[in-house]
């Protein structure tokens, strides 16, 4: 029993003990699980570098552990596109002690890329920008003076430009001589095939030539992207050759007039160049331009003589087929800018149908638009009779009408036309839209029509009658037309235009029409008017008829550089606007990238470039800054030291001052001084900005250190009619002109000094008392002389650096 007892209980004993074994193994597994949780947790890294860089330069890049580590850190950065950018510092380690670790890359070719940092099983990434410099040509801008070119201007050539461009597709002024080929394919010429842009210059002008529909002009140079552009003619549309008679028909034993006229697209067109017409007649016996043959009986020798002889009351005369062909042609001409013409054309006895041809041509072979069309049309003529008239008849020509029209009023009975045994009065009635010199006039005796010529005064279509012997016509209608133009629009093209430098700004074209801006000249053609807004000086040069160049230099604009001078032209017709993007290449502005968060005491990446006024960098530069904190920048890398946020400001001449904040975190340090070179230490740099105040005098303002400034005051001052006071020198200064400049080293606080002149007054007067001047002299500000960066006074707002 004992022993059964004994080992119950040492059975009992044994399966606690066994069970305290699993429960402290179980706690030490989860004690040891937790620990390992805890070391095996990593700092988190953030990676910055510029997003936009130059080519052919060293950047630094950093990677940021933003929590304490238990050990040094190893990562490394690799790049996707190594013709962009090429990694120098491919392995960097961050110290235990510190949270940053820098590296080095450098910029290759132009384009985009990502830098990858790889830290443990972390993967960090930043996009990147590799650009040109803003101030080298990168593109070719060919600018054409439009898309539609009018080949019917006076002169042959027509204008073109090639500019430089760079990346930003801003001018920049060639910084080499640079060699642009010129290649053109379809119906251009070019009377030379290359032109050359000279440094110092932005453009270069050429001439080409269109013949037909037009083609494609295209620019290219070594290193740069070409340009091509298309341009057309705008002529396209077919010309056409109008005949009409008049009166229709034609009275027998009479006459009628045959118009002439060109039309394009249902319009009146007017000839750029003089036409020769040449008309025929098909049938002479009949019809003929020669007065002769009116009335008469036409024997040849095919005639039937016994037909002709039997016939009453009708003059018989010979011809022979020369004399008939000879009778049958006519050549006439329509003068350049002349809308149409007329000729007599006479009727034999024969009352049967006939046709006229006509064929316009250019007379001069070397003209822009050859015309050469032909026109066919049929003629009735009726056998006339002395019948007492019951009918006038109205017609009117050329239809459509442009300038004038003629409107030819005829006598009718019932058995035809009536030629008229004594002289006859009509009247013409018209509306508004036409104006005769006067209504009235007579058809003759033995005429069968009279002629009235009124004048067009509005478009629209007119309505027009006429009567004698109180018997009216029927009212008929013509068209009043504009002349033919091929899109009557004005347009400006703006070319791009560099702030201070004399240029062709832009171009004035009308794709149709003479254009002139010279009120005085007696050329026919459309009068503009040409103003600016803001108003700057230029000079219109005409290019040819349709194309004007206006050209001056665009330097009064405001600081404001978003301003933009605004274009209007105005005809009689329509006003168009337009504004030119003017850029300032003298003005700069400033460029800083930092990243928004580091750790104090250590160095880290800070990038300055001169940029033009759209923030398109140029250049990498050490520029001045003053800061309200401990700040050191050399060769692209800072280093500070302070608590929570530093503000700098940085500047440089003829630039904008611009500020960044930066987050220091961590808190201060205190180190001494800033790490030595063994150190990763960057040297020490202070700059500083002083107030200059002028009294009574110009000059005054805040200024960075080593910037020259002109102090200056009126030489001679009144203080009485007849004495005057005169500038001797300046207070707390050691000079005596009006006008002077001096380097800023320290605040300056003066004015000018005058001293009496009675040299007049003894001239006029007896000796006066003199006036003895007195000069307060106040004490010189201290000359601020330690070397390293100290914080701003407290008196002074880094704010006030923007005012």
């Amino acid at each position: 029993m004992h022993y059964s007892n004994s080992r119950k209980f040492i059975r009992g004993d044994i399966k606690e003990m066994l069970k305290m074994k699993i429960l402290l193994t179980m706690i030490l597994s989860i004690s040891l699980t937790g620990i390992g949780v805890i070391f095996a947790d990593e700092p988190e890294f953030t990676i910055w570098v510029p997003d936009e860089m130059l080519p052919n330069e060293i950047y630094h890049g950093v990677l940021i552990s933003e929590s304490k580590k238990s050990a040094n850190v190893d990562a490394s950065i690799v790049t996707n596109n190594e013709e962009v950018i090429e990694i120098i510092s491919k392995a960097i380690k961050i110290d235990k002690e510190n949270q940053h670790g820098i590296f080095e890359f450098k910029t290759k070719g132009v384009g985009d890329a990502t830098i990858f940092a790889i830290q443990g099983d972390q993967l960090l990434e930043r996009e990147i920008k590799v650009v040109h410099s803003a101030k080298l040509p990168y593109a070719l801008d060919l600018i054409l003076p439009s898309e539609v070119i009018n080949i019917q201007s006076n002169k042959d050539e027509q204008t073109g430009y090639v500019f430089l461009l760079n990346n930003f597709e801003n001018p920049v002024l060639a910084v080499e001589p640079t060699l642009i080929s010129l290649t053109s394919n379809g119906e251009i010429t070019l009377p030379q095939n290359s032109i050359m842009i000279e440094p110092g210059k932005h453009y270069e002008k050429f001439t080409f030539q269109i013949r037909g529909e037009g083609g494609e002009i295209t620019a290219t140079a070594a290193n740069l992207k070409p340009d091509d552009e298309e341009v057309s003619s705008s002529q396209t549309e077919k010309i056409e050759l109008k005949l009409a008679v008049a009166p229709d028909p034609i009275p027998t034993d009479s006459s009628g007039e045959l118009y002439y006229w060109l039309e394009r697209n249902g319009k009146p067109f007017l000839a750029p160049h003089d036409l020769r017409i040449k008309l025929s007649i098909d049938d002479t016996t009949k019809l003929s331009f020669e007065s002769t043959v009116r009335g008469t009986t036409i024997l040849t020798a095919n005639a039937d003589v016994d037909a002709i002889l039997s016939a009453d009351d009708t003059e018989v005369i010979t011809r022979t087929e020369v004399q008939l062909q000879q009778d049958a042609k006519r050549s006439v001409f329509l003068d350049k800018g002349v809308h149409y013409g007329k000729i007599k054309v006479w009727t034999t006895a024969d009352s049967s149908g006939m046709s006229i041809s006509g064929l316009a041509e250019s007379i001069d072979s070397d003209v822009e638009e050859k015309i050469s069309i032909a026109e066919v049309i049929n003629v009735e003529s009726e056998s006339s009779n002395s019948d007492v008239t019951t009918k006038t008849k109205v017609f009117a020509f050329p239809n459509p009408a442009y300038d004038f029209v003629d409107i030819i009023i005829s006598s009718e009975s019932g058995n035809g036309p009536v030629i008229e045994p004594d002289d006859e009065e009509v009247t013409v009635f018209t509306d508004s839209k036409l104006i005769t010199e006067s209504p009235k006039s007579k058809i003759l005796m033995d005429e069968n029509y009279a002629i009235i010529t009124a004048r067009v005064v509005d478009l629209g279509d007119a309505e027009i009658f006429a009567e004698r012997n109180d018997a009216e016509s029927d009212r008929i209608e013509i068209e009043v037309e504009e002349k033919f133009v091929n899109d009557p629009k004005l347009e400006i093209q703006p070319l791009p235009a560099l702030y201070g430098i004399e240029q062709e700004l832009f171009l004035i074209t009308s794709s149709h029409d003479i254009i002139t801006t010279d009120p005085t000249s007696q050329n026919e053609g459309t009068l503009l008017s040409v103003t600016t807004k803001p108003y700057f000086e230029f000079e219109s040069i005409a290019e040819n008829e349709s194309i004007i160049t206006v050209r001056g230099t665009i330097e009064n604009l405001s600081e404001d550089s978003e301003e933009s001078p605004e274009i209007f032209v105005a005809s009689n017709a329509e006003t168009v606007t337009e504004k030119l993007e003017v850029h300032n290449s003298n003005r700069k502005t400033i460029i800083t990238m930092a990243p928004e968060t580091v750790y104090p005491d250590e160095l880290f990446p800070f990038v300055t470039h001169i940029g033009d006024l759209e923030k398109n960098p140029i250049q990498k530069e050490e520029l001045k800054f003053s800061s309200n904190g401990y700040l050191e920048i050399n060769e692209g890398l800072g280093w500070l030291n302070g608590t929570e946020e530093i503000k700098v400001v940085f500047f440089d001449e003829n630039s904008v001052p611009e500020s960044t904040q930066i987050e220091i975190k961590g808190g201060e340090k205190n180190k001494s001084k800033s790490p030595t070179s063994s150190e990763n230490s960057v040297p020490t740099r202070t700059i500083f900005t002083y107030d200059v105040e002028v009294e009574n005098g110009e000059g005054s303002g805040q200024f960075p250190e080593g910037e020259e400034i002109t102090i200056s005051a009126e030489p001679i001052i009144d203080d009485f009619i007849i004495i005057k006071k005169q500038l001797v020198g300046w207070e707390n200064l050691p000079n005596t002109d009006s006008s002077f400049i001096i380097e800023i080293e320290e605040d300056i606080k003066t004015r000018p000094i005058y001293q009496y002149d009675f040299t007049l007054l003894l001239l006029t007067v007896a000796p006066a008392i003199g006036i003895v001047s007195v000069v307060t002299v106040k004490k010189q500000l201290k000359k601020k002389t330690n070397k390293k960066i100290k914080n701003f006074d407290d008196d002074v707002d880094i704010d006030e650096l923007f005012d």
